[in-house]
C-alpha cells in the first residue's frame, strides 16, 4: 500500500474513533431534555451532523503541502461559513435542551441554517474555481513569454550554421538576432491583448525556425523567412506598446 492509501486509512480511522466518542458521550452524558425522546434525537442529530461537516471534508481533501492559493481560499470561506453555523447550532440546541420553543420551529431553524451553510460552501468553490482559473491564466501568460523566448534562442543558436552570402540573408540574421534581443527583455504582461499578440508572433517564429533548419536558403526562402520575422518584431514592438 502507498503512502496515499495508508493516509486514507488514517484519515478514515480518526474519523471514525471521533464519531464513535461523539456518539457514546451522547449516550452517557446528555441530560434529558424537557421536550424529552424527540429533542433527544434532533439534539443528537445536530452533533452528529455538525461533526461530520466539520471533519467529513478532510477525508477528501487534499493534503497541506498539495493546496493550491485557490483551494486555501476555497477552505477558509467553507470553515467560516460553517463556524457561523456551528454557533447557530449550539444556540438551537440549548433551546431544545430548555424546551423553550416547539420543537418543529427548531427543526425548521436547523434546515434554515444548513441551507446557508449550504450557500457558502458553493460560495467557497466559486472563489476556490476562480482563484484556480486566474493563476492557470497568469500561468499561462508566462509560458507564453518563455515560449517564444526559447525559440528566439534557438533561431540564435541556428545562426552558427547560417551561410548568410546575400544582403537578403544578412538582413534575415539581424531580424532574428534582434527577435531574440528583444524578447530576452520582455516581461509577461497579464492582459488578452498581449496574449493575442504573442501567440501571433509565436506562429511566426514557428515558421521562421522550421525555415532556418535548413543552414542554406534560397533567394525566395530568405526573402519569406525575412518577411516573416519581420511581421514578428513588428508583433513584438506592438506588444511592448501595451506596457505603456
Amino acid at each position: 500500500m502507498g503512502s496515499k492509501g495508508i493516509s486514507i486509512g488514517i484519515k478514515i480511522a480518526l474519523f471514525a474513533l471521533g464519531m464513535a466518542i461523539l456518539v457514546l458521550g451522547l449516550i452517557l452524558l446528555m441530560p434529558q431534555p424537557p421536550a424529552g425522546t424527540p429533542a433527544a434525537v434532533f439534539i443528537s442529530c445536530d452533533l452528529v451532523v455538525l461533526y461530520a461537516l466539520s471533519f467529513g471534508p478532510l477525508l477528501v481533501g487534499d493534503s497541506i503541502e498539495g493546496l493550491s492559493s485557490g483551494r486555501v481560499i476555497g477552505w477558509g470561506i467553507y470553515y467560516k461559513a460553517l463556524g457561523i453555523y456551528a454557533l447557530f447550532t449550539v444556540v438551537v440546541i440549548v433551546l431544545a435542551v430548555l424546551g423553550a420553543m416547539p420543537l418543529a420551529v427548531l427543526v425548521v431553524a436547523q434546515l434554515v441554517g444548513l441551507f446557508g451553510l449550504a450557500l457558502g460552501a458553493y460560495s467557497a468553490m466559486a472563489a476556490s474555481s476562480h482563484v484556480e482559473n486566474v493563476r492557470q491564466y497568469e500561468t499561462g501568460m508566462r509560458g507564453s513569454i518563455e515560449r517564444l523566448r526559447t525559440t528566439s534562442e534557438r533561431l540564435a543558436v541556428r545562426l552558427n550554421h547560417f551561410d548568410a552570402q546575400e544582403q537578403t540573408q544578412k538582413d534575415l540574421v539581424k531580424a532574428i538576432n534582434r527577435i531574440a534581443e528583444e524578447l530576452r527583455y520582455t516581461s509577461p504582461l497579464h492582459t488578452p491583448e498581449a496574449y493575442a499578440l504573442e501567440e501571433q508572433t509565436a506562429a511566426y517564429l514557428d515558421e521562421l525556425d522550421a525555415a532556418m533548419s535548413n543552414p542554406v536558403l534560397s533567394a525566395q526562402s530568405a526573402r519569406a523567412a525575412l518577411d516573416q520575422a519581420q511581421s514578428a518584431l513588428l508583433l513584438i514592438e506592438q506588444r511592448k506598446a501595451l506596457r505603456n
